[in-house]
């Protein structure tokens, strides 16, 4: 499975739009924040992330949100190794807590492959 994983990451995130929105604003230009598909060190675990440094945001909690739409219906494994159907709109949500006035914070999404792991992940 650990060759096929970099191969099976690119066709999952081929396969989806993703939209990004920080306090329910769009992130412009989401798409060019994506790094290259890496292997994580001594496992056979793939990743391919997408980091964003945000503006800087006042004191406090703040929404992180992503939309996934999928063209077509796509069979992916879940976090207990089921294929799961993913198809339509999904959204994820999670927060991000700002401790300093005014300082931008950097957000990672991070898509995986290792059999079952789920694709999305935040990372803050």
């Amino acid at each position: 499975m650990a060759d096929e994983g970099p191969d099976v990451l690119q066709q999952f995130r081929d396969a989806v739009s993703y939209e990004f929105f920080i306090n329910g604003e769009p992130i412009g230009d989401a798409t060019t924040h994506w790094n290259d598909i890496r292997k994580y060190e001594g496992t056979e675990h793939w990743h391919l992330r997408w980091e964003y440094a945000t503006p800087p945001q006042s004191i406090g909690l703040h929404d992180f949100r992503v939309r996934k739409t999928f063209d077509r219906p796509l069979y992916y494994p879940d976090s207990t190794g089921e294929d799961k159907l993913w198809q339509g709109v999904v959204e994820e949500e999670s927060t991000y807590n700002v401790v300093k006035d005014n300082r931008p914070s950097t957000l990672v999404t991070s898509l995986t492959h290792e059999c079952g792991v789920d694709p999305i992940d935040f990372v803050q």
